[in-house]
């Protein structure tokens, strides 16, 4: 099995819990308490990778940035954005086998970004980009974007590094679920 095979292989049973732990907004206000987690595990995620010899694999991908603007159009003021809870339990983020599956976790959410977008659009009322940002990410960019990043996935497999690079994007998987089951708002908005 190629690297690609296998991390979606052995990846599905963690993303289909995480996607069954989320699942699509119902309202604008559950849809803001989702955006406030995946704001609260990004700040961390991305600092932690950003502070690693490693911060170049992130560069053009961080996404904190969006989910600041969507909670910012939904009414939070930037005290409010910055005193939100953070996720502390990440995967290890030291090599860049680590780092590289965990972004695959990360960048691989663009494609379910665009479903996602067009959810809200159509059951929510939102449009023209304004609130979701984060779930429209690249844009029209993100099918490239995502071949962009499964190239770079496919230069760095090898026998020293698959292991890793899967063993990491299920760690994400689990502790991106970790961080929203333990939302007990999540499940009353």
């Amino acid at each position: 099995m190629t690297l690609l095979e296998r991390l979606r292989y052995e990846t599905q049973p963690h993303h289909s819990d995480l996607e069954a732990c989320l699942g699509l907004p119902r309202s604008k206000a559950h849809y803001c308490v989702q955006i406030q987690r995946f704001h609260g595990f990004l700040v961390s995620w991305e600092t932690t990778i950003e502070k690693s010899e490693h911060a170049s694999l992130l560069q053009g991908r961080a996404k904190r940035h969006l989910t600041r603007a969507d909670l910012e159009f939904a009414g939070l003021t930037r005290a409010e954005i910055e005193n939100l809870p953070r996720c502390y339990d990440l995967p290890q983020l030291e090599t860049q086998s680590q780092i590289l599956g965990s972004i695959y976790v990360l960048e691989g959410s663009t494609l379910g970004g665009q479903m996602i977008s067009r959810h809200l659009e159509k059951n929510l009322g939102f449009g023209g980009g304004e609130g979701y940002r984060y779930h429209q990410s690249y844009g029209a960019e993100v099918p490239a974007k995502w071949r962009e990043f499964k190239d770079t996935l496919v230069k760095q497999s090898g026998a020293d590094t698959d292991n890793e690079i899967v063993a990491s994007a299920a760690c994400t998987f689990a502790s991106l679920h970790a961080w929203f089951a333990g939302t007990p708002s999540l499940a009353q908005v």
